[in-house]
């Protein structure tokens, strides 16, 4: 009985064929990213909220971006940012919006809830933001927020 074994050789080949032709795909999409991103920052000093598009969240908040704007829900408010998100050079921003503030149980018929004008500032780093609320006209600060790109934020609603 002639017995036949599958080469050592073009086994390893195979499997070495593989590994190369896997690593050789994520270090060139890598290595484009990477060079996407340092044209983005050589390019221009300012960043838009177009790479920020998404769901946003952390305790006690949730904010959307879209094309059309921000949209943020917090415990007991709302708010919107209809201006552009320009982030600088710092990772920074700063943006005008509104700050609605809620409360508990229904809302009369004849109520209307009033808006006020907000300063949206803060800072980008990667995958984190951090949010500063703050009432334009008495400077009322309503809170520093950390949000995590693509979580679920953390409400308790209004009761």
């Amino acid at each position: 009985m002639v017995r036949r074994r599958t080469p050592f050789y073009s086994i390893a080949f195979l499997f070495l064929l593989l590994v190369f032709s896997q690593s050789g795909t994520c270090g060139r999409s890598k290595m484009n990213a990477n060079s996407k991103d340092s044209n983005q920052r050589a390019g221009s000093s300012e960043a838009t909220q177009d790479h920020l598009t998404g769901s946003w969240g952390g305790q006690g908040i949730v904010m959307e971006i879209g094309a059309d704007g921000i949209a943020l829900t917090f415990d007991c408010a709302h708010g919107t940012i209809t201006d552009e998100l320009k982030i600088d050079k710092d990772k920074r921003f700063e943006v005008p919006g509104s700050f609605t503030r809620e409360h508990g149980g229904p809302i009369r018929e004849n109520e209307t809830p009033e808006a006020s004008a907000a300063i949206y500032s803060g800072v980008v780093d990667g995958d984190t933001l951090t949010l500063t609320v703050t009432l334009t006209r008495n400077k009322e600060d309503m809170g520093t927020f950390t949000l995590m790109r693509g979580k679920t934020g953390r409400l308790r609603r209004c009761v």
